[in-house]
């Protein structure tokens, strides 16, 4: 078993890397995490030059893993593998997530 450990690790890598290539240059579409980091409150001004930083460290980590240079070190640098420096519950100003609206209570005490 031991013999195929190596190709079991780069039959692993590559298609992770394939996804990481294929999303740094841009063949899956990041229109939505854009309007979601608007909607979180990122300026609009940062919002391109945070999905050009975003898609940099990802070819460069898809090229990382592919060729097997510090791939443990690519997959810690991936942008998706980051937590988000920005809070998960923020209020809309439309009131539309349905999970923040309070409801009545129907018991009287």
């Amino acid at each position: 078993m031991e013999r195929y450990f190596g190709w079991l690790l780069v039959a692993a890598r590559l298609p992770l890397a394939v996804v990481f290539l294929l999303n740094g240059f841009g063949v899956i579409d990041q229109t939505i995490p854009a309007r979601e980091m608007l909607e979180r409150g990122v300026p609009a001004g940062i919002v391109p030059l945070a999905m050009f930083v975003g898609r940099t460290l990802e070819i460069v980590t898809g090229f990382g893993l592919a060729f097997g240079i510090f791939p443990r070190w690519c997959v810690l640098l991936e942008p998706r593998n980051q937590p988000s420096l920005l809070p998960r519950n923020t209020v809309r100003s439309d009131n539309s997530n349905p999970l923040r609206q309070r409801t009545r209570s129907t018991c009287s005490g």
